[in-house]
């Protein structure tokens, strides 16, 4: 569908598979088809994120990954204005939405401090005798 609608889209790909990258880049060239995936990408991130936070009201939510680092200065604004016209009035204005700061090593660092952290064989058979 997106081919259809995208001459430039369908340019950057050629005989490729279409990528977040050469959306992105469209977009960056004005690629109004492009543009709109982005923002109904947005739309349904920002309603999550608004039911997240009217259910378990935290104080900062942090967003990471590959696409959110490279592009979190188009991709927050969208997120936050779809966010906050969902948000209670009591909820606007009261959250951080934070991009991480590990980037795209948060998996690697989480898997780490669980393997460090991971009782051995010895500790686990020890606490589970009755």
């Amino acid at each position: 569908m997106i081919q259809e609608q995208s001459e430039v889209l369908l340019e950057l790909a050629g005989k490729n598979s279409v990528t977040a990258e050469m959306v992105f880049e469209a977009v960056r060239l004005g690629d109004q088809a492009c543009f709109s995936i982005i923002q109904q990408t947005c739309r349904y991130l920002g309603i999550g994120l608004a039911n997240i936070i009217q259910i378990f009201n935290p104080d900062a939510i942090i967003l990471g990954g590959g696409i959110m680092n490279n592009q979190s200065k188009l991709l927050i604004p969208l997120i936050e204005n779809e966010m906050n016209q969902r948000l209670f009035k009591i909820h606007r204005g009261h959250l951080d939405l934070k991009l991480a700061a590990l980037s795209g090593q948060s998996g690697l660092w989480g898997a780490w401090h669980l393997a460090k952290n991971f009782p051995s064989r010895a500790e686990r058979n020890s606490s589970c005798h009755i």
